[in-house]
């Protein structure tokens, strides 16, 4: 859809833009140039007939598969933008007039009071779990506490005994040397 504007409403830029699309559209398309009253969105449209022609079934498929639900999306989120939800309205508006809004309440409210229950359930054995492990490891802390108090008391043990050693054979060394001297 091309519009026309008054020669005296046009910027000078806008005359220069015409000019290069109409210098580049034939640059790019080649010899295929869009022509006539179809203008450029027709020979799109043309070649994309073309090209979904040369599919085979399996590519079809999937361009279906992935191309639809994007569509779809794009559809849905277009009507939210614009705040054209009267399809989403109506059908609430039958929902409630036939009284079974209701029932999808009470159904609702049923799921909701499961899935608290099982979250509680979940959340109490987690809880159960998590103090168990925690006395666990606690009772680990104070089992290598003592063994760690035990190893330091023998090692101090150790080389107390060590010390006195070596003090010993000091003076039995000063005692030998003394005898030696006097024979």
């Amino acid at each position: 859809i091309a519009v026309k504007l008054r020669p005296s409403f046009r910027p000078p830029n806008a005359t220069m833009a015409a000019m290069a699309i109409n210098d580049t559209v034939p640059e790019i398309f080649g010899s295929d140039a869009p022509t006539g009253s179809d203008g450029l969105f027709g020979y799109m449209l043309r070649q994309a007939l073309v090209t979904i022609f040369y599919l085979t079934q399996d590519e079809f498929v999937l361009l279906l598969a992935c191309a639809l639900p994007f569509w779809y999306g794009v559809i849905a989120a277009l009507q939210t933008v614009n705040g054209n939800v009267s399809v989403a309205a109506s059908t609430v508006r039958d929902i409630e007039s036939d009284g079974h809004s209701h029932r999808f309440h009470l159904a609702l409210t049923n799921l909701a009071r499961q899935h608290e229950a099982t979250s509680n359930e979940m959340l109490r054995r987690l809880e159960h779990w998590n103090g168990s492990v925690l006395g666990r490891l606690e009772a680990l802390e104070l089992s290598h506490s003592r063994q760690y108090t035990e190893m330091h008391s023998d090692v101090a043990c150790i080389y107390w005994e060590m010390a006195r050693l070596r003090a010993d054979m000091a003076r039995l060394q000063v005692c030998a040397a003394g005898v030696k001297g006097v024979l």
